[in-house]
């Protein structure tokens, strides 16, 4: 896990201490906080939404706002690397997004389950690595409580909606399913009937194990009290937000709004190293040639599934539709990112200096 002396290649290529390129890292961790725990409240005391006026939530939050931001983590994880990596990287993700493809295709209710694991080890992931930069991880004792509180936090993205609002999840995750084979909604159906208690229980047991763990090291730690407190307040918010919030606007505030102004928060985290910074200037052009490449081959690819879809509009409702259709084609570009992005924070580092 990157520690406190990492470097961001964004900055690097930039050339610019953290202040100029969009605040304090605490600053985008506090719009997360107080965005998500604005929603949770809306959606605790507000009428229930149409679901048009969801679904246009989602995909205003999912295209609009975290689209981008997709692209430049791809784009952190290019620079400064040299060519030669940058191909590897662009052809081993893009054989990522065709092998969700293929299973999707071949096994439409394992390409949805497929699509909510990679949601969730995304969200805990990233917000690992966000502990561990900004926030602070002294808690944390060990691999095994490392995982938990992964579980912790990327198992409310899905668990909780999954568990506490059956009715809007199982209905989307048929869409989802019907694109391929409508016949297989039923499955669909009765595959989260047979998961939903058992996924409660797990992410519920995780969740008090993590937190207990962490009481035990703010017993015997002055320095982990302080994240303690922090990450059970951030637990709490989250938790709030997918058990209040359908899942349609819960997942459309928690990507852009959330994970994603914290991994913004992460690359802010440090300031740039200026020897590095002139090594990986002269590798930046490389880095864009092949962002340039990911975002035509994946683009590319999402035509391409839309159009081989049988039943790319199933229901009829072009926005439910839609999200259906976006869910899917985001789902199939996260699973390489994930994959490779977790690889090379373990390998070469991400956010590490050395060329």
């Amino acid at each position: 896990m990157a520690d406190s002396r990492v470097r961001s290649p964004a900055l690097l290529s930039y050339g610019a201490e953290p202040s100029a390129l969009g605040g304090r890292p605490h600053d985008w961790i506090r719009l997360s906080l107080a965005a998500t725990g604005a929603a949770a409240l809306v959606s605790l005391v507000a009428p229930a939404a149409p679901v048009s006026v969801r679904a246009a939530i989602y995909l205003v939050g999912m295209v609009g706002l975290n689209l981008p931001h997709g692209a430049v983590e791809n784009w952190l994880n290019l620079v400064g690397r040299p060519r030669v990596r940058t191909a590897g990287y662009a052809a081993a993700f893009l054989a990522g997004v065709a092998a969700f493809a293929a299973v999707l295709l071949a096994w439409p209710v394992a390409g949805v389950l497929l699509a909510m694991a990679i949601a969730t080890a995304k969200a805990g992931s990233g917000d690992l690595a966000v502990m561990a930069q900004v926030r602070g991880a002294a808690h944390l004792r060990g691999p095994v409580h490392r995982l938990l509180a992964g579980v912790t936090r990327g198992g409310a993205v899905m668990a909780l909606p999954l568990t506490l609002h059956p009715g809007a999840f199982d209905a989307f995750a048929g869409i989802m399913v019907a694109t391929v084979d409508p016949a297989a909604m039923g499955s669909m159906g009765a595959t989260l009937a047979a998961l939903r208690p058992w996924l409660g229980i797990v992410w519920a047991g995780a969740a008090l194990a993590h937190l207990g763990l962490g009481v035990v090291s703010a017993w015997h730690d002055t320095e982990a009290r302080r994240p303690w407190g922090v990450d059970v307040l951030e637990t709490a918010v989250l938790a709030a937000l997918f058990a209040a919030a359908p899942p349609l606007i819960a997942v459309g505030v928690y990507f852009p709004l959330w994970y994603s102004a914290r991994q913004t928060a992460r690359a802010l985290a440090a300031a740039p190293d200026a020897g590095a910074r002139r090594s990986r200037a002269r590798r930046t052009r490389g880095a864009w040639l092949g962002l340039i490449g990911l975002l035509a081959g994946t683009l590319a690819t999402a035509a391409l599934l839309a159009a081989v879809l049988p039943h790319a509009l199933p229901s009829g409702q072009w926005l439910a539709d839609g999200v259906a259709l976006w869910t899917l084609i985001i789902s199939a570009v996260a699973l390489p990112h994930v994959v490779l992005a977790g690889w090379l924070d373990r390998a070469p580092g991400i956010w590490h200096t050395a060329a």
